[in-house]
């Protein structure tokens, strides 16, 4: 089959655009930039991409609950529960917490 001169133009012209928009339009990379401008860096994010300020309350949480649980388990648990031996413990225990 010979190819018509028309068709053949026709290839030409639309190389001659695809490179006309491939020299003119701006990069992927500087388009995405312009879009989204860079967020600001954070050193707590795991590797989920979640804040890790959440996790941390959520396991502070477990902790004061786990030394409640400790605190009245030990007013339980003796005959003649030491009171002040028990609230020194859970002092520490909620200290710990803190760290």
């Amino acid at each position: 089959m010979k190819r018509t001169p028309i068709v053949f133009n026709r290839l030409i012209i639309a190389l001659a655009l695809t490179t006309q928009l491939f020299l003119l339009a701006p990069s992927s990379a500087q388009a995405a930039r312009q879009m989204n401008p860079p967020a600001p860096v954070q050193d707590n994010v795991n590797h989920e991409g979640h804040n890790n300020v959440r996790a941390t309350r959520r396991s502070n949480i477990r902790c004061r609950e786990r030394c409640l649980r400790q605190y009245r388990q030990c007013l339980r648990g003796v005959v003649n529960p030491n009171q002040a031996r028990c609230r020194r413990r859970y002092r520490d225990c909620l200290r710990r917490c803190l760290r």
